[in-house]
Parts: structure tokens; sequence; C-alpha cells
């Protein structure tokens, strides 16, 4: 759990998983990538993953988060 989106961001970048954070929180950056999450009507939010991990079909980020959009979307 990180104290704001700066940290949540940093431990992305330094592989330690993904972050999900409002769209709003969102700060651009060429090494990590985006993924809407339609998971709220009130506040949109966005998943943020290491670009590198998130582009190895194998890598455990990955999978958790293709499951959990497949489990969302039912």
């Amino acid at each position: 759990m990180a104290a704001n989106s700066s940290e949540a961001c940093a431990l992305v970048l330094a592989g330690a998983g993904y972050c999900l954070l409002p769209e709003y929180m969102l700060i651009p950056d060429k090494e990590l990538i985006f993924l809407e999450w339609k998971e709220s009507p009130h506040a949109p939010l966005g998943i943020y993953a290491d670009a590198e991990i998130y582009r190895d079909k194998r890598s455990t980020v990955r999978k958790f988060i293709e499951n959990a959009a497949r489990l969302y979307s039912e």
C-alpha cells in the first residue's frame, strides 16, 4: 500500500506489481502502461503496470490483470 499516487507509481517502476489509481491521478510515464478499468461510475480508475513486465505474456502481473478483467466482465 502506498501513501500517494507518486509513491504507488514508484513502486510499480521498481517492479513491485501494479497499482489501481483514479484517472485524475494518472502520471504520464513512458515506462508505464495504462489500462482503463471501468469499476466505478463516480471515479474512473486505471491500472498502471510496468510496460516491460506487462508485455511478458507469462508474467504474474499480466495474468492477474487479465483474470481480474475477465471476472469483472462476467
